[in-house]
């Protein structure tokens, strides 16, 4: 139910934010639009603007002409005298330069039936400025003909943002701190759901493992205070051996956990030897042949011959091959198989250790090896353990400048390999 609840959370609060960010985007790009379109009618506004100067420059010429007494017939003969190049080419760079395009435009003046270019900056953008969408018809300076004034802006989309694209690169930026402050968020609340279920299952592990050697210690406890129980001997001898084992029992608890906080801060050291390592595994696996016959297994033992030495804490790596093996053991499907080898390979040795049991489901690979953590089996308890064993094995490994890699199937099995350095030299290698 919680975790319903926190999904619908999550999703709800992703709609939110998407829904934040489409709004943005709407309103980016609609200002983008408007800012678009003042462009256009301050380019508009301009050419109607050099159009009605250019009246003005034709009205007072003629009124000259006729204040002189001079023939006007000349003044609308030719476009070239209709609109003189150096005045339209002053009118566009005042016009241009009022709205901050300068040296940003192009400009013709041509004839729109036959394409004929009269004058203007337009090398090389011939067919732009044909197509233009910032057009002036000339009738009203030159009738004859069908002139136009055509102009273009090359640059005209870096003009269209302006300073409008420092607001496009700030919303950017604040989307992206809110993209990555979410997903932030999210990660952080499900890697702290996950530890607070780690801590759960382990609480949860640690109470039923405390509750038998306690139930033990307290019944033989109770025994041994009864007068009949004190009178003999034997027994008084057989509650005290209950207690011993099941104290015993509590301190390879305690240890566990211990450990468990010395790996995590990086206490431990290592009494580290050369010598060699097949050899401790032969005698671990020795050690584990009695207890996998008693389960009718099997454990194959396969060693390669004239193997480099290692320099190894052996406390320490019996704890890792008795961790591996029992893992192989307890996760097995009814009588367990175990086939363990030890092989060298470039500059290392290399331990392998491969059951059939239940496997490991490919989303929990790259959490075995986490502190407490554990398959969530709620309340169950069919298999023992507080998920300090593999995080153990890896801290323990990787301090023998090594490492540990798993390959594992759902339901078929897995195989965990660790690789330790080698000395390699000739002296070094096992007789």
């Amino acid at each position: 139910m919680h975790q319903q609840r926190f999904n619908l959370f999550i999703f709800l609060a992703a709609v939110g934010f998407l829904g934040i960010l489409i709004t943005q985007a709407y309103w980016v790009y609609n200002g983008l639009l408007m800012r678009r379109d003042q462009f256009d009618r301050g380019i508009q506004l301009a050419m109607r603007t050099v159009l009605s100067r250019l009246i003005d420059y034709q009205s007072a010429q003629k009124l000259r002409c006729i204040e002189l007494g001079e023939g006007c017939e000349e003044l609308g003969q030719r476009i070239e005298t209709a609109v003189p190049l150096l005045l339209l080419d002053s009118l566009m760079k005042q016009e241009m330069n009022a709205l901050g395009l300068e040296g940003q435009y192009k400009y013709v003046v041509f004839n729109r039936p036959n394409k004929r270019f009269v004058f203007g900056q337009y090398e090389g953008y011939e067919n732009q400025l044909v197509n233009s969408s910032y057009q002036q018809s000339l009738k009203a300076v030159y009738v004859p003909g069908d002139y136009v004034l055509s102009v273009i802006f090359p640059d005209i989309q870096h003009h269209a943002l302006g300073r409008f694209s420092l607001w496009v690169v700030l919303s950017a930026v604040f989307m992206i701190s809110l993209l990555f402050s979410f997903w932030s968020t999210v990660s952080l609340v499900r890697r702290q759901k996950r530890l607070s279920r780690i801590k759960a299952d382990f609480i949860n592990n640690m109470t039923h493992e405390l509750k038998t050697p306690i139930a033990s210690i307290s019944l033989a406890a109770e025994m041994l205070s009864k007068q009949v129980v004190a009178s003999d001997y034997a027994k008084v001898a057989r509650y005290a051996s209950v207690v011993k084992s099941e104290s015993g029992r509590l301190q390879t608890l305690v240890d566990h956990v211990l450990m468990s906080a010395m790996l995590e801060e990086g206490k431990v050291r290592l009494n580290r030897q050369k010598a060699s390592f097949s050899a401790l595994v032969e005698e671990v696996v020795h050690n584990f042949n009695h207890r996998v016959s008693e389960l009718s297994g099997k454990l194959d033992l396969d060693i390669e011959a004239g193997l480099p030495l290692v320099y190894f804490d052996r406390l320490h790596m019996t704890n890792v091959l008795v961790n591996l093996l029992d893992n192989a053991i307890k996760y097995s499907r009814g009588a367990p198989e175990i086939w363990v080898s030890v092989k060298s390979a470039s500059g290392h040795v290399v331990l392998a250790v491969a059951d059939s049991g239940v496997g490991i489901p490919p989303e929990e690979k790259d959490l075995i090896f986490k502190n407490l953590y554990r398959s969530h089996t709620g309340n169950l308890h069919d298999v023992k353990g507080f998920g300090i064993g593999l995080f153990y094995v890896k801290k323990i490994v990787e301090l023998h400048g090594g490492k540990i890699t798993v390959e594992s199937e759902h339901g078929a099995g897995s195989v965990f390999e660790v690789y330790l350095p080698a000395v390699i030299n000739n002296e070094n290698y096992e007789s």
